[in-house]
């Protein structure tokens, strides 16, 4: 299944950059957050926040460098995790 399997509304070609983006670095995203001392289902909870943020963006086509934008969201998403906790 992909990311954006559940998203039917969206323009085909925004699905189809997310799922591409979500491939990619899913991994190393997650690596991320384990260097930030987050595991398990906490680091795939922030992991999916990450990309449910990416989803709700007009125009992921047009973003440059699709992995600078999710690490620095991936950062603002651990960031907002730290506060609540």
């Amino acid at each position: 299944p992909t990311v954006t399997a559940r998203a039917p509304a969206m323009e085909s070609g925004a699905a189809q950059a997310i799922d591409e983006a979500y491939r990619v670095h899913r991994a190393a995203l997650l690596r991320y957050f384990h260097r930030n001392s987050v595991f398990g289902a906490e680091a795939e909870d922030l992991l999916q926040e990450t990309y449910a943020r990416f989803c709700s963006i007009e125009r992921p086509r047009e973003i440059d460098n699709p992995r600078a934008f999710l690490f620095a969201m991936a950062r603002n998403v651990l960031i907002d995790s730290k506060r609540r906790e």
